[in-house]
C-alpha cells in the first residue's frame, strides 16, 4: 500500500479538527460553483461579443468582477461563524432601510420605471436585493428570541418588522421583490414555529 500523501493526511486532518474554518467546505461543490462561474463568463463574453475589434467589453468585465465579489463573500461566509451574525442582524437590517429611504431620494436612478437603483458609476445597486437578506437576518433573531412563543403583541411585532422594507419597496414600486419578501416572512414564520 502506497503511503498517503502529506496533502492527503492535512486534508483530513482539517476536516477532523472541529476549529478548522474550512471544515465543513465541500470539495465537490466548490469545484462545480468555479465551473459554473467560469462558463458564465464565457457565455457572458459570447453573447456580448460584437464584430468589431473596438467593441466595449463592458459586461465581461462586469461578469468577472461580480464572479470574484461572489469568490469573496463565499470565502468570508465559510470562515465567519454564522452564530456571531446574530448581533448584527439589526444593524444591516437598518443600514438596509436606509438604503431603501434614499434610493427614493434624488440619489436613486430609474430604470425601467422603478426609481430602485443606485448608479455607482459603471455599476447599480439595487438595495431592495439586500432587503431580502436584512429580513431573514431580523426575523431569525426575532424568532430565535420567542423561542416558538408567539402571541398576537410579537405576532405584530414581525409583520411590523416585515413591513417596513416592503413599504419602502413598493414606494419605487417594485412588486415583485415585495412579494418575495412577503414569501420569506410567510418562511420564516411558519419554520419559527407560528
Amino acid at each position: 500500500m502506497l503511503p498517503q500523501s502529506i496533502s492527503s493526511r492535512a486534508s483530513k486532518l482539517s476536516r477532523r479538527d472541529p476549529t478548522a474554518p474550512l471544515r465543513h467546505l465541500d470539495p465537490v461543490l466548490i469545484g462545480c460553483t468555479v465551473i459554473l462561474s467560469i462558463l458564465g463568463v464565457i457565455a457572458v463574453y459570447s453573447a456580448t461579443r460584437g464584430p468589431g475589434p473596438d467593441y466595449s467589453k463592458s459586461y465581461l468585465y462586469k461578469q468577472s468582477t461580480f464572479m470574484l465579489i461572489g469568490a469573496g463573500a463565499m470565502v468570508f461566509c465559510s470562515v465567519v461563524d454564522y452564530r456571531k451574525l446574530h448581533d448584527w442582524a439589526w444593524a444591516f437590517y437598518g443600514i438596509t432601510t436606509a438604503l431603501l429611504v434614499l434610493v427614493v431620494t434624488p440619489l436613486g436612478s430609474e430604470v425601467n420605471g422603478a426609481k430602485s437603483w443606485f448608479s455607482l458609476g459603471p455599476f447599480q445597486m439595487q438595495p431592495a436585493e439586500f432587503s431580502k437578506l436584512a429580513l431573514i437576518g431580523v426575523l431569525a433573531f426575532l424568532l430565535s428570541e420567542f423561542r416558538g412563543d408567539i402571541d398576537i403583541r410579537r405576532l405584530v411585532a414581525l409583520l411590523a418588522t416585515a413591513a417596513l422594507p416592503m413599504a419602502l419597496i413598493m414606494l419605487q414600486p417594485d412588486l415583485g421583490v415585495t412579494l418575495i419578501l412577503v414569501a420569506i416572512m410567510m418562511t420564516m414564520m411558519l419554520v419559527g414555529g407560528l
